[in-house]
């Protein structure tokens, strides 16, 4: 299998990067992306298999720094924010509503390593997190006066060694909502 879209990417980034030691942010796999190598990877028997995952990325690796982080905290105060596309959350963020409500569509976002802790905490607001499919989920937390409901049924178990999401959420008046890809 070929992976175009990263290949498409690549071509139209600067060449002053790549002796940089780190990637600029398009040239980083998105999870939905990394969902799909990992499940070849995992079926692969020989080594020629695993070759066509590698191909189209670059040879050195981002160094993990604190300055190449993504996304660490999410705060919406009577109002709200959609986080949509291809944007980068860190490996732990937390989320706070209070009287307002947060958007994450995980889908397209850069994720920094295999596991994604995302806390929630919202008074009388809440969020809505959307993952791929893919991914491993989990929801955990407590809601009082809300709720928070992890909407996934029906769609196919992802295999061992995938992606996992594990969602916090603390409601009060509020809650949170986790559900996959439409």
């Amino acid at each position: 299998m070929t992976y175009p879209r990263y290949a498409r990417q690549t071509a139209s980034a600067k060449p002053s990067w790549s002796g940089c030691g780190r990637l600029p942010p398009k040239c980083r796999l998105a999870l939905d992306e990394l969902a799909d190598r990992l499940e070849d990877a995992l079926t692969a028997v020989t080594r020629a298999d695993l070759e066509p995952l590698t191909a189209d990325l670059p040879e050195q690796r981002a160094p993990a720094s604190s300055e190449a982080g993504g996304r660490r905290w999410i705060v919406a105060i009577m109002g709200g924010g959609n986080h949509r596309g291809r944007w980068r959350i860190a490996s732990r963020c937390t989320v706070v509503n209070v009287m307002g409500g947060s958007d994450l569509d995980l889908t397209e976002a850069i994720v920094e390593g295999s596991e994604t802790e995302i806390r929630v905490f919202s008074l009388m607001g809440g969020s809505n997190v959307v993952v791929p499919d893919g991914v491993h989920v989990e929801l955990g937390g407590f809601a009082f006066m809300g709720g928070n409901d992890l909407k996934i049924e029906g769609r196919p178990a992802p295999r061992a060694g995938a992606p996992v999401v594990r969602v916090r959420a603390y409601s009060l008046m509020g809650g949170t909502d986790v559900e996959r890809t439409p």
